[in-house]
């Protein structure tokens, strides 16, 4: 039995596997045996009938081990009788295997008699076909062995990796055999499953870990990097399913450490958010029993898991996990290194998930001003935490901060990134939800669709970012009037959401709420209630019940309930949310602001209309002070206001305020929106609200 060896390493690796399960092999057929001999005759015409049987009986008439024999003998032009010989004595020394489901002796056996000629006359090719052999039977491309680092794997084949004739010699040498194909086209070499199967079971366990060893060392080699950028996602592709097969996790390299690392911001980029929590649970589980609790590779690893596990809406989790790694990294590096303020800001993210918008907005401006301080502001973690903090902005009502924030982070990731790249689309998305929660609801319509069109086209339909994309846009047709575009859009989005990512996805629930506002709009009252009653328990549950979140999901339930008639249960949940929203976020923010009004509406409902004047009169008066008196929310609160006015008898002051509100309508949402036809119904402003992404 034949093996090489390369140099022997004074390091020892765990040879478990932790990658994805192999495929269940599939049996192989066999042919007639006419038809083994047309193909034996085919390849070599001046074999005899006689012959070609006698050796499709020893090869069991199995395809691979015909067409193996017959490129074989074409190829060295061995005799047929000198050639049965080998294939004989390779049959009993494989004799032991031929209890494996995936292993079929014959074709092991003329594999063997190649392997051991290919042996003898270029040991590194067979090393190079020892190091694929750890790799998927997928193509491999050509590029990871055209441009290595000095990999130290052994003085041959460092050699061979350094030269382009001895390497393509070796390659050349690999195919004439028949233990692969090369395409030229594609430039890639691919082995087959069995072949892959052969050469490992005729390895040594030491040789078996040195030539996984070296796989490992060869797809770091060509790691792309930058795993965001489109640009990329070919060469990631490619190298998926080998850095999977290899159990790259396993190795000590830090380059190849490194690239598990990026094989799962790929993952997430690509948009496929469970097989990033997959994989990034497997990295850090592995290098947990490797590495040292503070090693700089394990926590990076850690911190995209938890990133993953956030936007799936395991909160609780990511928290723990970022919180554990920014006091290691504070310990290990310091207050201004990069590791520790990316740190920083995934823990200002959970602060915001939590509903502590103020704490989230403390700590990501801390992390951007010692970013910008020390990187600048167009380096690519600058403009991460710039994004991070115009996000937690947002949600402490901040709109105009907001606003200005993400218009400067955009210039410079568009600049830095490109326009289509991930991150800059996600800011762009960002940014025209300060636009639309800034008050200009027809620009941020507007915008939204040439950003969806771009982001769908870049990205494709179900990206996560094109599904965010499209929910910001459904809410921005139904708050520019285009109420029947908004509630196809949004359900569409919905649907997507639940089927990809799980209906408790915080994405999911947030467009479910945003779809009970449109079937609402749209005067299906009964599925609206239902829809917001679901949406309202799964916050609940999801977050907790004083969230804001869940606090915005009980004032959009009490509107329906209050069309619906049920005035007590609307005031109590209304009542509820603005005394929770008062306490956690003040009076002044926008969206106690927002329950203010509603909850004024249901003193209206029950013919309170001093109490409703009261509230609105306090309502407006802050809302004019926060958000313009020209703000749509404002204008609600005004319209709503003369209602009460005409209530208590004040008519004249009522109507004069109705005329000015509806004249204010007009100019700032247009002539023909639905807010206008239903102030002049005399139907009192419903302020829902529209949970932005967490």
């Amino acid at each position: 039995m034949f093996r090489t060896t390369a140099r022997a390493r004074s390091s020892s690796r765990p040879a478990t596997r932790t990658g994805p399960t192999s495929p269940t092999p599939i049996k192989i057929g066999v042919f007639e045996r006419a038809e083994s001999i047309a193909l034996l005759l085919k390849r070599n015409p001046e074999m005899s009938v006689e012959d070609a049987g006698r050796l499709a009986e020893v090869l069991d008439d199995l395809p691979l081990a015909i067409g193996q024999a017959a490129s074989w003998l074409a190829t060295t032009e061995m005799p047929v009788a000198q050639y049965m010989n080998l294939l004989t004595r390779k049959r009993r020394e494989l004799g032991e295997l031929a209890h494996r489901e995936d292993y079929e002796v014959a074709v092991a056996a003329a594999w063997t008699v190649a392997l051991e000629r290919l042996d003898q006359e270029n040991p590194v090719a067979l090393q190079l076909l020892q190091a694929c052999s750890f790799m998927a039977p997928e193509p491999i491309s050509l590029e990871l062995f055209l441009t290595p680092r000095n990999f130290n794997i052994s003085p041959e084949m460092d050699a061979t990796l350094q030269n382009p004739s001895r390497l393509n010699l070796a390659f050349r040498q690999i195919e004439r055999y028949g233990l692969a194909r090369t395409d030229y086209r594609e430039q890639t070499i691919q082995l087959h499953r069995l072949v892959r199967n052969v050469v490992i079971d005729q390895l040594s366990a030491d040789d078996q870990e040195e030539m996984r060893h070296a796989a490992h060392l060869l797809l770091a080699g060509g790691n792309p990097g930058n795993a965001g950028g489109a640009a990329q996602w070919p060469r990631f592709h490619a190298l998926l399913p080998h850095v999977f097969a290899s159990n790259i996790i396993d190795c000590e390299d830090e380059w190849a450490r490194q690239l598990a690392i990026d094989i799962v911001g790929f993952l997430f980029f690509l948009g496929d958010q469970r097989g990033c929590r997959e994989y990034a649970l497997k990295v850090v589980d592995r290098w947990r029993t490797m590495l040292a609790p503070e090693d700089p590779q394990i926590l990076k690893a850690a911190r995209w898991l938890a990133f993953v596990e956030r936007q799936l809406g395991n909160f609780a989790a990511a928290a723990a996990i970022n919180a554990d790694c920014l006091e290691k990294l504070r310990a290990s590096v310091g207050h201004d290194d990069e590791e520790t303020l990316d740190a920083m800001i995934l823990v200002a993210d959970d602060r915001r998930a939590a509903g502590d918008f103020a704490g989230a907005v403390r700590l990501g401006s801390e992390a951007y001003e010692i970013s910008n301080r020390v990187f600048g502001p167009d380096y690519p973690h600058t403009l991460t935490t710039a994004h991070s903090l115009g996000a937690s902005l947002r949600a402490a009502g901040d709109f105009r901060t907001a606003l200005q924030q993400d218009m400067d982070t955009v210039r410079r990731r568009v600049a830095v990134l490109g326009p289509d790249h991930p991150l800059s689309l996600l800011t762009q998305n960002g940014l025209t939800l300060d636009l639309r929660e800034y008050g200009e609801y027809i620009e941020a319509h507007k915008q939204q669709e040439l950003l969806y069109e771009r982001t769908h086209r870049a990205l494709g339909p179900s990206h996560p970012i094109t599904l965010l994309a499209a929910r910001n846009l459904a809410v921005a047709r139904r708050r520019a009037g285009d109420q029947t575009a908004a509630r196809k859009l949004a359900k569409e989005t919905m649907d997507v959401l639940r089927t990809m990512s799980g209906e408790l996805s915080p994405e999911a629930i947030a467009c479910a709420l945003d779809y009970a506002v449109d079937l609402r709009e749209n005067d299906q009252l009964d599925d609206a209630k239902e829809l917001a009653e679901q949406t309202w328990h799964e916050y609940r549950d999801k977050l907790r019940p004083d969230h804001p979140y869940t606090l915005y999901a009980r004032t959009n339930l009490g509107i329906v309930l209050r069309l619906l008639g049920e005035a007590d249960a609307a005031r109590d949940h209304d009542s509820a949310a603005y005394a929770g929203l008062r306490e956690s976020l003040g009076p002044d923010h926008v969206l106690t602001l927002t329950c203010a009004t509603n909850l004024a509406s249901d003193l209206a409902a029950a013919g309170d209309h001093a109490a409703a004047l009261d509230l609105d009169a306090d309502t407006m008066t802050r809302s004019e002070r926060m958000l313009g008196p020209e703000h749509p929310s404002t204008l609600a609160c005004s319209l709503n206001y003369a209602f009460d006015l005409i209530g208590v008898g004040r008519a004249e002051e009522g109507n004069q305020r109705f005329n000015a509100v509806v004249d204010a309508y007009r100019r700032v949402l247009g002539r023909e929106h639905p807010a206008i036809a239903a102030a002049l119904a005399g139907e009192r402003a419903n302020c829902d609200v529209d949970p932005m992404p967490l």
